[in-house]
């Protein structure tokens, strides 16, 4: 039996630069509107070129703003499941996997490998334990991921890490061995995690447009909307749109996927 000859070292060491000219030739033909060619571009470089968790993004982003949405989750799953660490690819995955049935566990094993890929950076730590706050009290696995924040190099996330860990009696008391502004913005990430997006509202308020939590805001409105409370989704939306100067810089697409419906 003849053995099939391996791929050539110059094509695999290749396959990064073509993906980024791949995703960078499928943005484009996004933007300029021509969002079929994008897509089948995109397809062609997975089947070509293997999984890669930004090209599944913007896949998975395009999918679903063209009503492809089983594809994009699928898409959105491959690429979590290749960098666990992609908020947005998480964020998206999620949204769309609470509409759609899905395996036992499909939901909770990306937050669990998440965990276990803490601490991420002063830059990520505190919107990666947004995602987990909810399932600390119910997965081990996320307990001790949060609670491995508590070496993260930001105060904000270690301030998360600690109250979610802590009963909620004795957060008063925690609170005042921090700066005012660490405290703030971890209880403002907590309530808007938790529900308890009517204190949120309040603080929010008193928030610099460079310290809304816009990730936490942008989920908490999508709660607000799928539980009918429409006057509070239009709230937090006055503070997201006033934080947009302080917006990561995303494709088009992923970013309109992310705040696909959010005005409604």
């Amino acid at each position: 039996m003849q053995n099939t000859p391996a791929a050539p070292a110059a094509q695999i060491s290749d396959a990064p630069t073509a993906r980024r000219e791949a995703l960078a030739e499928a943005t484009h033909l996004w933007d300029s509107g021509h969002r079929v060619s994008s897509l089948e571009l995109l397809r062609r470089t997975r089947a070509t070129l293997g999984n890669n968790a930004s090209i599944l993004i913007e896949y998975g982003a395009q999918a679903f703003l063209q009503g492809h949405v089983w594809a994009a989750r699928e898409a959105l799953h491959d690429a979590v499941d290749a960098d666990p660490a992609h908020l947005d690819a998480l964020e998206l995955f999620q949204d769309i996997n609470r509409d759609l049935p899905s395996a036992k566990g499909a939901a909770t094993q990306p937050l669990m490998t998440l965990a276990e890929s803490l601490p991420l950076g002063a830059d990520r730590d505190a919107e990666a334990a947004a995602f987990l706050v909810p399932s600390v009290a119910l997965v081990d696995a996320v307990n001790r991921g949060i609670r491995t924040l508590k070496r993260s190099e930001d105060p904000v996330a270690r301030q998360i890490s600690l109250l979610s860990t802590t009963p909620l009696e004795r957060w008063d008391e925690l609170e005042e061995e921090v700066s005012g502004d660490i405290a703030v913005r971890a209880r403002l990430v907590l309530d808007l995690t938790l529900g308890n997006v009517d204190a949120a509202a309040v603080t929010l308020e008193e928030v610099a447009d460079d310290g809304v939590p816009r990730r936490s805001v942008r989920q908490a409105i999508r709660q607000a909307q799928r539980l009918g409370n429409h006057e509070l989704a239009r709230e937090l939306l006055v503070h997201y749109r006033r934080s947009e100067s302080h917006t990561p810089q995303l494709s088009s697409a992923v970013r309109d996927a992310l705040e696909f419906h959010l005005d409604q």
